[in-house]
């Protein structure tokens, strides 16, 4: 997956959806209480679609932000599906929610995938380039 525009900061993040994955052991290290409670509120069917969802959401900020893994914590995002404004809060950022937009997508069947930037600049193209072997 490839994404591009005319933001500097972009970032995106693919992950395989896994059923019966039990991502509570990484909520609790890496998600604030509010956004586990609010993954405990999600209906059961879409509580691991919701997880990912959030995962993918957090990898691609970090990634735009050049934070890396460990910024993890400084970041909230929402758990709905088709929320453009999935940033909560950066807690080293007063108003950062106000900048980011995020776009989610299926790429392929059994995958998540979202792809973030600041909201000055238009959306960026995102394209799936098969290799030769695949």
């Amino acid at each position: 997956m490839l994404a591009y525009g005319f933001a500097d900061d972009i970032g995106m993040d693919v992950e395989t959806v896994r059923d019966g994955y039990d991502p509570e052991m990484i909520l609790r290290r890496y998600f604030s209480a509010a956004e586990s409670a609010e993954w405990a509120g999600l209906p059961p069917d879409d509580r691991v679609r919701g997880f990912f969802r959030a995962w993918t959401r957090k990898e691609a900020i970090l990634k735009a932000t050049g934070l890396g893994i460990a910024g993890l914590e400084q970041f909230e995002v929402s758990f709905a599906p088709k929320n453009r404004k999935a940033l909560r809060k950066q807690h080293q950022v007063p108003g950062a929610e106000e900048i980011w937009w995020f776009a989610d997508f299926e790429p392929e069947i059994g995958y998540l995938a979202s792809v973030t930037a600041p909201f000055f600049f238009e959306i960026p193209t995102v394209s799936r380039f098969e290799t030769a072997g695949e």
